[in-house]
């Protein structure tokens, strides 16, 4: 019987030793496991305290950023407030000035506008006197040209009424003659006729055309010479008359 159940009790003592093992092998495993949690917990100490010396640092360096930042922010606002306090009072200086120099442009330009209003005033007053000036020395002139126009056709009309006066004159004093040489030659053949006869009539009326004829020549001459005389005198009264226009137009 007992060699029946060896078998099976070597299983037992087997497995028995197998326990035994595993329970040194867990035994081994917890005190590995320990001595690695061990371990870790070190290295999560160190990593820890670095963490928090870290962190420490940060925080210090944070504050003393913040006190740099501040710092600086403080002197930026201060050196900002400077330079826009110097900005506006340098704008307001230049506000001034502008203001000063648009000022003082405005009077000139509202004293220039004066003088030229001014000027403009006096040049037209001047203009309006001396034209009216020349408009009167012009009128005058005109006045006495027409005027001594007038008086110069008037003289032309006098000088050309006695001219043809003394045409019609002539004239009537010709008809006068002819009428009376008419009235001779009449006579003339008559007392020819009645005195010599038929026979003697031509040579009686030749000798009288010849000489009644030499008469003529000598009145027509005669008539002719006083014309170009009397043409003279008109000739030199019209040079007289232009001459004195033109001393008149140049005075």
């Amino acid at each position: 019987m007992f060699r029946e159940n060896q078998n099976n009790n070597l299983k037992l003592v087997g497995l028995d030793n197998q326990m035994v093992e595993m329970d040194k092998d867990f035994e081994n495993m917890l005190k590995a496991r320990e001595i690695a949690r061990k371990k870790l917990e070190e290295k999560f100490k160190d990593v820890n305290s670095r963490i928090n010396s870290n962190k420490d640092f940060m925080i210090d360096s944070g504050k003393e950023f913040n006190k740099k930042l501040q710092k600086y922010q403080n002197e930026f606002n201060t050196d900002l407030e400077n330079k826009r306090t110097d900005l506006n009072n340098y704008l307001t200086d230049q506000q001034n000035i502008i203001h000063e120099v648009l000022t003082r442009t405005d009077q000139r330009m509202l004293d220039l506008e004066t003088a030229i209003a001014e000027e403009k005033k006096d040049r037209r007053e001047t203009w309006d006197r001396e034209l009216k000036e020349i408009d009167d020395d012009f009128n005058a002139l005109k006045q006495g040209f027409s005027d001594e126009t007038k008086n110069r056709i008037s003289k032309k009309r006098n000088v050309i009424q006695a001219m043809e006066e003394g045409n019609n004159k002539i004239m009537e004093w010709l008809d006068e003659e002819r009428d009376q040489r008419h009235k001779q030659i009449a006579k003339l053949k008559k007392d020819i006729i009645e005195e010599q006869g038929v026979e003697n009539i031509d040579k009686r009326l030749v000798e009288f055309a010849q000489d009644t004829k030499g008469k003529f020549d000598d009145i027509r001459d005669d008539w002719d010479t006083k014309i170009d005389q009397m043409e003279e005198k008109i000739k030199k009264n019209s040079l007289t008359m232009t001459k004195m226009n033109l001393q008149q137009t140049q005075g």
